[in-house]
Order: structure tokens, then sequence, then C-alpha cells
């Protein structure tokens, strides 16, 4: 075991002298397999280990592992640091999935720790089967090249030496060697994504396909990789070759973009977003936040090209190879995290679009834009008053508690559906209503803060519907 973990750092180089590791670790046979391995592995390299353990607050058994991480570390003289986050709420605030907020706040105190103890890199302890697992998952959800791709051995200052050892080779590691473990339960739990593929799709690939249908499915993630780093090399240089302005937006000459093969396409523009927040114009006298508001930071992402990239799918490429051919006038496509792309004429611009405008309201008339809001005090609304409610609505103005905000989707924004407050997020809610993908990130609705009071032509949130003890009416008239 230790001479294959052995193979794969030499191989792809993750461990030099000198380096300061900080190993993720929760308590479970594949982090604390990791972190027996790389002790010894400190016989062949000059390297100091420490551990960062998180208690998510999400099972009553969080505590005892954390205590046994720590003791673990005790015995083995590494030093350990706790960290305790209440996922449940950070999730429920930011009206996002309890993986996702788990898998973002793991990142966010690994790398703060690391920081802060001055770490180099930070050890994470993927095995064969995470990487199996994450190429079926992001296949399903129309991933594209980079997503076959799945998880790589090494990404700017995370390392990975298990990816190349299956679940049950750490399992007989830790049983022979008499190495205790801890069991998260909550990974027998089908109500998690990865947990169904996990237990019931590879299972069936492998008793009804080929018995190493998982080990097959890691071995071709290697040969994506490889596959992808050179469609990205070439697409990078197609994109040099085609971009024509680089200072506040990315501009691609149309004209010079069809004289490249069609295949390197996704490629360039996968490059024109990534170096968009780099393009961004600083602030100025004008608009003292525009660095901020360009997209060009992101606290909870970091690194500004993940940030950019993060829910550009295959389809979306797709949908901009689309817009090159259509040269009917001009044309605009939204992307995710408030980018679209324009084509005008031979340009085609990449850009971060202004995605919010507040505006706080007052009694009697206003006009803002093309919409009209009126204020008044609460009059008998009857059922025979004609008016079209795509366009016109009426809602109890006492409820809204901050500025209101005509703006679209952002990550965190949920709607209330009933009389007890129960909520869905924006993103689910525009799911279950059939909303076109690709209009979702260029739909403007009117926020109470992260709280949806009307998506227009859809619905209100319950909230904010006039009741009996209603005072104040707020009317909203958008013109068509």
């Amino acid at each position: 075991m230790i001479d294959k973990i052995k193979e794969t750092v030499d191989k792809y180089k993750l461990l030099e002298d000198g380096d300061h590791i900080l190993c993720g670790v929760s308590g479970g046979p594949d982090s604390v397999c990791m972190l027996y391995c790389l002790r010894e592995l400190s016989r062949y390299y000059y390297i100091r280990l420490s551990v960062v353990t998180i208690d998510h607050m999400l099972r009553k058994e969080s505590k005892a592992e954390v205590k046994f991480v720590k003791k673990l570390c005790n015995e083995m003289g590494i030093p350990c640091y706790e960290h305790n986050v209440d996922v449940n709420a950070i999730a429920d605030e930011a009206g996002i999935g309890l993986e996702e907020c788990g898998r973002i706040e793991r990142r966010r105190i690994f790398h703060d720790e690391a920081a802060r103890i001055f770490a180099n890199k930070i050890a994470i302890a993927h095995n064969k089967n995470d990487r199996a697992e994450t190429v079926l998952f992001n296949l399903f959800r129309g991933s594209g090249m980079a997503g076959m791709a799945s998880i790589r051995h090494m990404g700017s200052d995370i390392i990975r030496p298990l990816l190349d050892v299956s679940r049950d080779e750490i399992i007989s590691f830790l049983d022979e060697n008499n190495i205790k473990y801890k069991i998260d339960k909550s990974n027998d739990n089908d109500e998690y994504t990865r947990n169904r593929i996990r237990h019931h799709i590879i299972p069936a690939a492998k008793s009804m396909v080929n018995e190493r249908a998982d080990e097959n499915i890691a071995m071709a993630a290697d040969i994506f990789t490889d596959a992808y780093d050179y469609m990205k090399m070439r697409g990078e240089e197609a994109a040099k070759r085609c971009m024509t302005n680089d200072v506040g937006c990315v501009d691609i000459s149309v004209l010079r973009l069809l004289q490249e093969d069609e295949r390197l396409y996704p490629y360039v523009f996968k490059h024109c977003i990534e170096i968009l927040p780099y393009c961004t114009q600083g602030d100025t006298e004008e608009n003292p936040d525009a660095s901020m508001n360009s997209g060009a930071y992101n606290p909870v992402y970091g690194d500004v090209k993940l940030a950019s990239l993060k829910d550009v799918s295959a389809k979306h490429y797709a949908a901009i190879c689309d817009l090159i051919l259509d040269t009917a006038g001009t044309k605009r496509l939204s992307l995710p995290n408030n980018i679209e792309v324009i084509r005008q004429y031979n340009n085609l611009t990449f850009r971060y679009r202004e995605f919010r405008d507040s505006f706080t309201l007052i009694k009697g008339m206003q006009k803002f834009k093309e919409t009209t809001m009126s204020i008044d005090e609460y009059l008998e609304l009857k059922k025979e008053n004609n008016f079209n409610e795509l366009c016109t609505n009426f809602f109890d103005y006492d409820r809204i508690n901050r500025s209101l905000e005509y703006r679209v989707r952002r990550k965190g924004d949920y709607i209330v559906i009933d009389n007890e407050g129960h909520r869905k997020t924006i993103n689910k809610f525009m799911t279950d209503s059939k909303i076109p993908i690709l209009k979702r990130d260029s739909m403007l609705m009117f926020c109470d803060g992260y709280s949806v009071v009307w998506v227009p032509g859809y619905r209100i949130g319950e909230i904010y519907r006039i009741t009996d003890e209603t005072k104040n009416v707020l009317r909203i008239d958008i013109e068509e």
C-alpha cells in the first residue's frame, strides 16, 4: 500500500522536500489511512504534517469523531486544529443544499487554516472510487470533458495521494495494521446524489456489465484528463489569435474564430470566461465598487477562475456556438455567475452584466426603469378589478423589510410558498416552474434581501400577499 501511494506521489510530484502538508482528517477510513501513509512517506521526503478536523454539527456522533481525531494526532505527535461549523444553519441562510454547503465550508476552512499555519499544500483523502463516482455524477449533470476528467491528483495547492487506491484496499490496509477509524453513517443515506451513485448505479454496473466497472471508469478519467489538458492548451492558443480586446470585457473576432477548428470553440469560450475577472476595470469615481460588482472578487470560491466557470456547462458552450451562427441583428445570451455573451456583427463579447438595481420605496407614484410603482393606503381590492397579473400585482408594503431590489437571481435567494413559511430556493422554484435553463440567469424579479417578493409572470412570495391585516398596499406595474 505504501509503495503504491509512493508511486502516485512520485509520478505526479505531489510531495517535495520542505513541504508543510495540512491534512483534512475526519476520522473516517480514507483520511486516517492517508494520515498514516503520509507519516510513513515522511521517511522519504523532508515534510511536516499538520491536521485540521471539522465538526459539521449535523450528527450526534460528530463530536466523538473530532475527539477521536485529536487523540489520534496526539498519539502520532502531529498538531491538530479543530473547527466547528453549523452547516445546517449556513445552508438554510444561503438557500443551498447541505452537501454543497459542507463542501464550501470545508474548502474555506482548509485554505484559511493552511494560510494561518503557513502550510503550502492541503492533502485530501479522495480515492479511486470517489473518482469513478464523480465521473458519473458529472456525466449525468451534462458536464463536458473537464467534468469527465473528474478529480485530479493535484490542483493548485491541493494533493490527493490516495487517488489510485480503491476503498477496499484502504479498509484492508487499516484492518491488517489494526488501525482504528470511525464510520460516518450519513454515507449510507441515499438522500445525497453521490451516495445513490455509490450504492445503486455502480454496483449495478459491476454486477450486470463488468465487475471492474468502477476501476475502468477511474482509468477513463486519466484519459479524459490528458485529452482535456491538450484541448484546453489548443483552445487558449486559438483564443489569443482571435482576441481583439481584453480590457473591461473580452472581445473575440467572429471571422477569425470561424477560421479555427470548430472543435476548439468550447475551449476558446472557456478561456474567455476564465480571464474575464482579470479584464474587468478597477474602481472609478463613477463606480467605486466596479471590481466587486463585476465578479472579480468572490468570497465563497476564492479563485476567481473557479467562481466564473462554476455552473457553466457543455450546454452553455453549445448555446454560444449557436450564437455565432445567428447573424441577424444583435443577440444576447445569459450565462451563470452574471456573465453575458453578446454577438454583434463580427464581434463576440464576454462581459459581466449589471445584476442588481435597488431602490427605496416612498409613498405615492414613482418610476424606475420600465417599472411604475405606487404605494397607497389599503383599499378593498375586489375580484372584479381588471388587471393583467403578468404585468401588475399588489403586495403588503409593510412586509418589505429592506430596500426593494429589481434584479436577477443570486445565491441564497428563496421564495416563501405557503402560510406556514415553507421555502423553496429560487433555483428549485425555477426548475419546478419549468423555466428554460438559459433564461433563468437573466430573469428579473423583485427581492427583499434574499426573500423573493415577486417573479413576474409566475408568483409572489406568500408572506407579501395582501391580508385583512394589510394597512399599506404596494402596486407594481411593469410596462409591456
